[in-house]
């Protein structure tokens, strides 16, 4: 039996994005018939972070403290599902040369410079333990990295990665610059195929608008409820904060949003994700910007010709609520040849190289 493909990839963590890009990634290379694992490991300092350990010191903490622990019961176990091997945080315990090779994507994983991830050189192939395996990337990106800055040695280690898949501009400049090779810009994993059905269904009966991880804020929150209330629209937050929602989902498995957002009919959302999807299933839509997410949605919303729908916070306002109308500007469109050519570049990218010497050279 032939070796699998490790995917390493940020995929232990309570985020709808990270767990549905890791699970398309899996299921795009199985359908290309090579055998696909997540490797089960995640930094030290990474899984901390995770944790969100806030003390409980008053009553907005203790809301806190609350959301988050009902947003993260349905992710307890579910990333073990993706993977063939024990969860580690000890890179010497990933048994690296078990792999055929290794895809790294498609999330912040070549952030070199944000401490809650721990500046993690195993993203880079740069590890002693990872230098019999060759690397390729698909659709990874160095989030909010200052790619002009001094790079540190362990970010060279791109240079023998055999193919380079990144899902924005500023991770194809962090390769240029690293490796003085141009990267393919490729759709997020999430684009890749068709989503599973829900867990369970979670719609609600009547139409409605999604809210998921958009501060909307005093200004747009009334109106927003106005708006859906005139038109018969139910309000519903998908575990994000938002006091002005009808119906208000705390707890959900990352199928279950996938179908709450595939079933509503506009959206109201900030992040990567949440975009990819809405674009996905053509929902009109009003992006609240975000720094963490900024740059990487950009290419998406340019490809697409939806950067109209991005806003900042402070010009939030009735007036946009118009976007959520299926006549309020084009609806948004997957390109489908940008799918074909990510395709065929994941599966260039799957054949690594027949000399694990010559990947090194590289």
């Amino acid at each position: 039996m032939s070796q699998p493909v490790g995917i390493l990839t940020f995929h232990n963590g309570p985020n709808y994005g990270a767990f549905m890009q890791a699970w398309h990634l899996r299921e795009a290379v199985k359908k290309l018939g090579v055998e696909a694992f997540a490797i089960n490991y995640l930094h030290s300092t990474h899984v901390e972070h995770n944790k969100q350990s806030r003390p409980i010191t008053n009553l907005s903490s203790l809301k806190h403290w609350i959301h988050w622990r009902a947003k993260r019961a349905p992710f307890r176990g579910i990333a073990d599902s993706l993977c063939r091997d024990p969860f580690t945080t000890d890179t010497a315990k990933v048994p690296w040369t078990s792999y055929r090779g290794i895809l790294v994507g498609s999330d912040v994983v070549l952030d070199f410079q944000n401490p809650d991830f721990g500046r993690d050189p195993a993203y880079f192939g740069a590890l002693p333990e990872q230098s019999q395996t060759p690397f390729a990337t698909y659709a990874a990106s160095c989030g909010k990295a200052d790619v002009e800055a001094d790079l540190p040695d362990f970010v060279h280690g791109l240079k023998r990665f055999t193919a380079l898949g990144v899902r924005d501009r500023t991770t194809h400049r962090l390769v240029s610059r690293a490796t003085a090779r141009d990267a393919t810009l490729v759709v997020d994993p999430t684009w890749l195929g068709d989503d599973p059905p829900p867990r369970v269904k979670k719609r609600p009966k009547q139409p409605y608008v999604v809210v998921y991880g958009a501060s909307v804020g005093d200004v747009l929150g009334p109106a927003l409820s106005a708006y859906c209330k005139k038109r018969g629209l139910l309000l519903v937050s998908a575990a994000a904060r938002c006091r002005w929602a009808d119906l208000k989902l705390r707890s959900l498995h990352p199928f279950d949003w996938v179908d709450l957002i595939r079933g509503a009919e506009a959206t109201v959302i900030s992040g990567l994700h949440g975009t990819l999807y809405s674009i996905k299933y053509g929902k009109p839509f009003i992006l609240v910007n975000n720094e963490s997410t900024n740059q990487k949605v950009r290419l998406a919303l340019e490809k697409t010709g939806q950067g109209f729908r991005l806003f900042e916070r402070s010009s939030l306002n009735s007036e946009v609520l118009g976007l959520l109308e299926k006549g309020g500007g084009q609806i948004p469109e997957v390109p489908a040849h940008w799918i074909q050519e990510s395709k065929a570049f994941l599966e260039a990218s799957l054949s690594f190289t027949d000399s694990r010497n010559e990947s090194q050279e590289q």
